[in-house]
């Protein structure tokens, strides 16, 4: 039997055009699969020094992946497989005898993989803008169109994580400010202070240096307004945000590619940053997991019973499923009571959602701007999330001392207006998160002389008629 070096060797002398021939798998591994499909690359040599040395821009690269012939091209018994393109430039400079290629392995995987994988190198390509439409690729399309057909579809989900974790998407250092107004996913159930803290101090005891720190990772253009909107890494960006350092690493998925995701799959793919140990990491815990089945059956009504949970759940590194489930499963029955009593006319209000959501977002808003003096700041808070609430009270002191040029009057109380957007969110801030937060609170304020009152109450129900339930539902 031929040797691997042998084979290549061989195959080099029967095709000239290739000068060079990159295998950028582990060999090893992709012999041992049952499913050979990989992912190839063709790159024009001749085209690309132009292009480096004179910025010009020429045809140079095409892309495929290859799922009919289970073995790379040198090992081909018989004619080997080398593209299916039909793009007439790249048929015509392929088949040119004085032309200089390099043919490249880049990925290995089973076929379903693979076309995601080409899909998204493709539509990332030539920084976003795609090889359909660079003038870099000979590509005629951007490969599979992966259209929203699934509530989570997690083979194209594992493809984009691997991406990001392979650095296809390039680590960029960009002004923190720019981060500091933008809305975030937030697919744990609550942000830990003490880790965001531990992240900041790391920061600062190395001069504000950020080596240590992983990326946040930015979803472009999926805000409410078209904004840009963080996902993973969010303990890592308010930990710079509230440290010595100007800078923060940034990750960001296009446009073409995070329009294509469910809320479901936003909330999978923020989740798997968090599945095994890396720098400056908090990993995924059950309650997040639980959120993330919670949050798939309201935004694309996932049922907890559906078979792709325990997939999802293993996924995130945990061995047992069904507690997990069980737990979603009744706060997801919760929710369906809380559907049956909106019929009947008894609403929870939402201070979490504006008005034109259904909620009472403006209610809010007009009650803490009656609190709020130039030394009292009044704030409101989702009870769910009550660790996270000193960290962001922080946060609110300094915007409301710069709006309002109060550098030189300090505050001197805050009011913290609570609001429960689930039963059992009040449930467990009566049992345990307000004595917490409490703990905290004075940890944080006590020795800045701050008076504090995390007791300020705001209504929990409205009734309305059935006409005016119908007419939320519209609005929602």
């Amino acid at each position: 039997m031929n040797t691997n070096e042998e084979l290549i060797t061989a195959f080099l002398k029967n095709a000239p055009h290739i000068k060079e021939y990159s295998i950028d798998i582990d060999l090893e591994e992709y012999h041992k699969s049952d499913d050979k499909s990989y992912i190839y690359e063709w790159i024009n040599l001749k085209n690309l020094k132009i292009h480096e040395d004179t910025g010009k821009k020429l045809k140079i690269y095409y892309d495929g992946y290859n799922s009919e012939r289970q073995c790379l091209p040198h090992e081909a018994s018989d004619i080997p497989y080398f593209h299916s393109s039909e793009n007439k430039d790249f048929l015509d400079d392929l088949s040119d005898p004085t032309g200089e290629w390099k043919l490249r392995i880049r990925s290995i995987g089973k076929a379903d993989v693979m076309q995601c994988e080409e899909w998204l190198i493709l539509t990332a390509a030539d920084e976003g803008l795609g090889a359909a439409k660079s003038k870099l690729y000979y590509n005629n399309h951007n490969g599979g169109i992966m259209k929203k057909t699934e509530k989570l579809d997690k083979v194209k989900c594992d493809v984009i994580v691997k991406q990001f974790k392979d650095c296809h998407f390039p680590i960029n250092i960009e002004d923190k400010e720019l981060h500091r107004k933008m809305p975030n996913f937030q697919p744990r159930v609550v942000t830990d202070p003490d880790w965001i803290l531990e992240i900041k101090d790391l920061v600062n005891a190395a001069g504000g240096n950020i080596s240590l720190t992983d990326p946040t990772i930015v979803f472009e253009g999926l805000g409410e307004d078209g904004e840009d909107k963080a996902g993973g890494g969010i303990h890592t960006k308010f930990g710079v945000l509230n440290s010595s350092s100007t800078k923060i690493k940034v990750q960001r998925l296009p446009y073409e590619i995070g329009k294509t995701l469910t809320s479901s799959e936003i909330r999978y793919i923020c989740n798997q940053f968090n599945k095994r140990p890396q720098v400056r990491k908090k990993y995924i815990d059950p309650e997040t997991v639980v959120k993330e089945m919670v949050d798939g059956y309201i935004d694309d009504g996932i049922e907890p019973d559906d078979s792709i949970w325990p997939t999802v759940i293993k996924s995130h590194g945990f061995v047992k499923t069904k507690t997990i489930i069980e737990s979603a499963t009744a706060d997801i029955d919760e929710i369906k009571q809380g559907t049956q009593d909106a019929k009947a006319g008894k609403v929870r209000k939402r201070y979490d959602k504006s008005k034109f959501q259904g909620g009472h977002k403006e209610e809010l808003d007009v009650i803490l701007k009656r609190h709020t003096t130039g030394t009292t700041l009044a704030v409101g808070f989702a009870s769910g999330a009550a660790l996270a609430v000193p960290i962001r009270i922080i946060d609110k002191i300094d915007t409301n001392m710069v709006e309002l040029d109060l550098k030189s009057i300090p505050i001197k109380k805050i009011e913290v207006f609570m609001y429960h957007t689930q039963a059992k969110h009040k449930k467990k801030w009566l049992s345990e998160h307000r004595a917490n937060l409490e703990k905290r609170m004075k940890f944080i304020f006590d020795d800045k002389k701050i008076e504090f009152d995390i007791d300020m109450q705001l209504e929990e129900f409205e009734y309305q008629t059935l006409e005016e339930t119908n007419k939320m539902k519209v609005v929602a």
